[in-house]
């Protein structure tokens, strides 16, 4: 399905949005999250 791809790669986007936000902090899980997509 179209929208499955879509929705996963917003989410990649978004983790990515989210990262670069609070990228100061430092944030390890979300890291590990992105790299299982």
């Amino acid at each position: 399905m179209n929208s499955a791809k879509e929705s996963i790669i917003f989410l990649k986007s978004w983790n990515l949005n989210f990262a670069d936000r609070f990228s100061n902090v430092g944030t390890p899980i979300n890291h590990d999250f992105t790299n299982e997509f």
